[in-house]
């Protein structure tokens, strides 16, 4: 399942949290800018979804910002390990890489 999502003030655009707890998804590929809108907006998903399947985020894209690392854990969850790999190519690093955080 891919999904591709852009956060704007319409809530259907924050379909892509609906979907991790709909589908019980396990690891999601995002973009940093995408975490930057909504840390932005002030949007918290663990607010309004429960994301308990959701176990690791996949970040490429650009470089993510150290204060998105810390909303993360805050906004989405502590459990969610972050793949975290920028530009084209290392997009499917994030895909084979894994592991555990302990």
């Amino acid at each position: 399942l891919s999904i591709h999502s852009f956060p704007t003030r319409r809530s259907s655009d924050l379909i892509l949290w609906q979907l991790v707890d709909l589908y019980n998804v396990t690891t999601l590929g995002i973009s940093p800018r995408y975490l930057q809108v909504l840390d932005t907006a002030k949007y918290i998903p663990n607010q309004h979804h429960s994301l308990k399947s959701l176990k690791s985020i996949a970040i490429a894209g650009s470089v993510l910002k150290a204060e998105l690392y810390d909303w993360i854990r805050d906004s989405v969850g502590a459990q969610v390990f972050i793949h975290n790999g920028s530009g084209g190519t290392d997009v499917r690093l994030l895909f084979l890489q894994g592991g555990s955080r302990r």
